[in-house]
């Protein structure tokens, strides 16, 4: 195993972008399950964009 970290870091942004989602989401604009719903999608799609080092020779 080369690169483990940078999965993780990626993972780790996804679940903080997730978390503030939720928040931002379902406290504050009250869409509850829709909102973290969206929240989730976006933090998903936001982690299959971002770059891995992993993925570059």
């Amino acid at each position: 195993m080369k690169d483990s970290r940078g999965p993780l870091k990626a993972l780790a942004v996804a679940t903080v972008v997730n978390g503030i989602g939720d928040i931002v989401l379902c406290r504050i604009f009250s869409y509850g399950i829709a909102g973290a719903a969206w929240a989730t999608m976006v933090s998903q799609v936001n982690h299959s964009f971002l770059p891995s080092p992993s993925f570059y020779p």
